[in-house]
């Protein structure tokens, strides 16, 4: 359905159904909105360094503890 039609000369029928994909598309782009939020989370959690160990982020120390955090031996 064309968006630039005027909506006072849509009929009841296609009032609904735009309605009804207007819906659809909100619950997606909120759908996508939780999902970037949750990969931000993750992402966060995952380069998250404790501030008292003192290994400067990024160094080949750093990158090793990670490593450790993510496949613990044993």
């Amino acid at each position: 359905m064309p968006v630039d039609r005027d909506a006072s000369v849509l009929s009841h029928s296609e009032l609904v159904a735009l309605v009804h994909q207007l819906r659809q598309q909100v619950i997606q782009q909120e759908q996508e909105i939780a999902q970037l939020k949750e990969q931000q989370k993750s992402t966060a959690a995952a380069t998250e360094q404790p501030m008292d160990e003192g290994i400067p982020p990024g160094s080949r120390e750093d990158l090793l503890a990670q490593l450790d955090k993510m496949y613990p031996e044993g």
